[in-house]
């Protein structure tokens, strides 16, 4: 006589849990070939915002939300690529520039190192994007809320410029990280960064999970 107990169930859950990883990390996959054969060609801003938009959820894991081209201003356009909110329910603005947009010039004259006009307009858009945001900080935490079902903690607010940097030389490398150290709740993640990252939990999912 049987003991009641059905085998069949938990091996169908199990096949169908299976084949559910197994199409996860298929898709985990093909989005590594598509990020490794973007950043070999010359996309666009856009393409890169549409590229992070379809694919936030892997390549931005470290956020709970990532919502695009959400107005923080009243009355005028203060719209930024993407408004991200943390899991310790905080907000960060997400100024997307293409890999192959400048970061640092070098003035040979003076053999020093300074921030690009693309850069220095984008922390600047940033630092009034920032601005907006705290000056209408109750209608913005509002608007999550009722739109979004978004509950936002703090009024705190910083800015992550993406961009395709690598130093070509040791001191610019430092004057890199000098620059940075200048800036008030702004830094910068690389899209290389974002590359690893996804390698780095391909990884995880292929041999730990």
């Amino acid at each position: 006589m049987g003991n009641g107990f059905n085998h069949r169930k938990p091996l169908a859950a199990a096949s169908r849990r299976s084949s559910v990883e197994g199409s996860y990390l298929a898709s985990l996959q093909q989005i590594h070939r598509e990020f490794e054969q973007a950043l070999q060609q010359d996309h666009p801003e856009p393409w890169w915002q549409r590229f992070i938009e379809r694919h936030s959820f892997i390549l931005l894991r470290s956020y709970f939300a990532c919502l695009p081209k959400l107005n923080l201003a009243i009355g005028q356009s203060k719209i930024p690529d993407f408004l991200l909110v943390t899991y310790q329910q905080t907000l960060e603005i997400l100024e997307i520039k293409s890999p192959s947009t400048p970061v640092m010039r070098c003035d040979k004259s003076r053999n020093n190192y300074y921030w690009s006009t693309h850069i220095n307009k984008a922390i600047a858009q940033i630092s009034s994007y920032e601005e907006n945001a705290h000056r209408n900080t109750a209608s913005l935490h509002r608007y999550l809320r009722e739109h979004y079902n978004l509950e936002i903690s703090s009024n705190s607010i910083s800015g992550i410029i993406l961009v395709g940097y690598s130093a070509k030389s040791q001191k610019e490398q430092q004057e890199f990280d000098r620059q940075c150290s200048t800036l008030t709740n702004i830094r910068f993640l690389t899209y290389e960064q974002l590359l690893t990252a996804l390698r780095q939990h391909i990884f995880i999912f292929e041999n730990f999970l």
